[in-house]
């Protein structure tokens, strides 16, 4: 089971792309939403509807107890989201979570942008209305409400019951009558915590929507964009500036952990080649599970030709001992990030928000490099492990294409050829599924790159085992290796 079922919660989308006068935006912000859904748990399903209440009582049809609800445009930014927002869910008993806000005389809004629902109240309260906008005078329920706020004067930390007596009033902001529901039921609506919002992010896809489709076409735009919405703004800025510094940075840890088993060959059989990018230690992995032998070829394919460089110094010059001490002998020649580092000398015009982007920098934290090298040791099984495979690929014959497989290359194609009827391990990483291509490219873009390359796997005479994620953030990993011939 998924990461997000497993804590009992399924997924729903509010698609209000009917409200958004440009087109482009409404889809672009739809893929977006959907792929940070992906990066963090691709497995999970979703349903989507344009009208909230048929996706609530859909929903409510499930087995699950929460409910998790997005428009599109609302990026839960990673999986620590989830992680916290689950801690938060099992320290409270309530019907509703999300961005609750205080209209005063005109009552209570839930915004539309993600909220929580608690599917066994909704179900037990008879599936109640969202609550649409009223014109008309409605009998409310009193309420009281925390006297802090997040921000300004309208963003109570929570809203409670005050007592059975009722008001009128006209509520005219969305989601009013769930937020009445759960009054009259003495459940206590909870808005999310500093912590969540710090992990997630609205682009308000109706708002400065001329300026906002600029900046999605064109990187470089969101520096010289005065009038745009702040959220589409610092989000745009780290987007342009990994999209620029994607192209001249290098990958000097695996953001994910290479404990797994990477075997895919059967028994007694060992790669002939393994085609790979050139980032952290995952390549290793790789040939360490499935096996090789003297005569096995490493092909290195990056975009990014500084990691093809320093990737044949660390072949060439690395002793395979304390990564850390490698890593500070390239300063000042280089500016080393949390996973990422960058020639000196490459200039980079963009300057990104540090939450969307990993900004080497002069002075590295070497402990939290420290942490992740001993981690990456522990993956292979202590240090002598690690050397023996290090050392005995450095060994093998090396090959280095300076390769954007999202384009595929007539030099790319001659080097898989060469290797007709062989085992070749090939390893993408997540080209297809990075944050700045589905900012910048339209998904069907990405959809037939990637069909090209599976299209090309599947042409070719050789025994490939595929490793990478898809458009979709699959892990082929952890599928079997038939299955980009039988399913993809």
């Amino acid at each position: 089971m998924d990461f997000i079922s497993q804590e009992n919660m399924t997924l729903g989308f509010w698609d209000r792309s009917d409200e958004i006068s440009n087109k482009f935006i409404a889809e672009r912000s739809k893929q977006i939403s959907l792929f940070y859904k992906n990066s963090v748990s691709s497995q999970t399903p979703y349903y989507v509807d344009k009208d909230i209440d048929q996706l609530l009582s859909v929903l409510s049809l499930t087995k699950y107890k929460y409910a998790l609800i997005q428009s599109f445009g609302h990026l839960t930014m990673r999986r620590t989201f989830f992680e916290r927002l689950f801690e938060e869910i099992k320290k409270n008993d309530f019907f509703l979570m999300g961005h609750i806000l205080d209209h005063k005389e005109h009552y209570f809004e839930l915004h539309h942008q993600c909220f929580v629902v608690n599917l066994d109240y909704f179900r037990e309260f008879s599936l109640p209305k969202f609550g649409k906008p009223e014109v008309s005078t409605q009998k409310l329920y009193k309420t009281i409400r925390s006297l802090e706020n997040f921000h300004d004067d309208y963003t109570p930390y929570w809203v409670s019951y005050a007592e059975e007596e009722t008001v009128n009033m006209i509520p005219k902001f969305e989601g009013w009558n769930l937020i009445n529901t759960s009054i009259k039921n003495k459940k206590k609506v909870l808005n999310f915590s500093q912590e969540l919002r710090n992990l997630k992010n609205y682009l308000y896809p109706h708002a400065t929507i001329e300026n906002f489709e600029i900046a999605l076409k064109t990187p470089s735009a969101i520096f010289k964009i005065e009038n745009i919405n702040p959220c589409q703004q610092s989000y745009l800025k780290g987007m342009a500036y990994n999209w620029e510094a994607g192209q001249k940075s290098i990958f000097i840890f695996n953001t994910e952990r290479l404990e797994n088993n990477h075997r895919k060959l059967p028994l007694n059989e060992k790669l002939d080649a393994l085609f790979c990018v050139a980032a952290g230690f995952k390549p290793l992995k790789i040939l360490a599970d499935n096996g090789f032998n003297t005569n096995t070829e490493v092909v290195y394919f990056d975009f990014s030709y500084n990691s093809l460089d320093l990737r044949k110094k660390m072949v060439t010059n690395w002793n395979g001992i304390n990564y850390v001490d490698f890593l500070k002998t390239l300063i000042p020649g280089y500016k080393i990030g949390h996973y990422q580092a960058i020639p000196s000398s490459e200039k980079i015009d963009a300057f990104g928000d540090p939450g969307y982007a990993d900004i080497p920098v002069v002075d590295p934290d070497w402990a939290k490099h420290e942490v992740l090298w001993k981690n990456t040791l522990d993956d292979f099984g202590g240090q002598n492990n690690f050397l023996k495979y290090w050392l005995a690929k450095t060994a093998l014959k090396h090959s280095y294409l300076n390769e954007n497989i999202m384009n595929i290359s007539s030099e790319f194609i001659k080097k898989l050829m060469s290797f007709k009827g062989k085992n070749v391990a090939i390893y993408w990483s997540n080209t297809f599924s990075i944050e700045t291509t589905f900012c910048y490219l339209d998904k069907k873009l990405i959809d037939q790159s990637f069909n090209n390359l599976i299209f090309l796997l599947k042409s070719l005479d050789a025994n490939f085992y595929i490793y990478g994620t898809t458009p979709e953030g699959i892990d082929l990993q952890h599928k079997p290796n038939l299955f980009y011939r039988e399913v993809l």
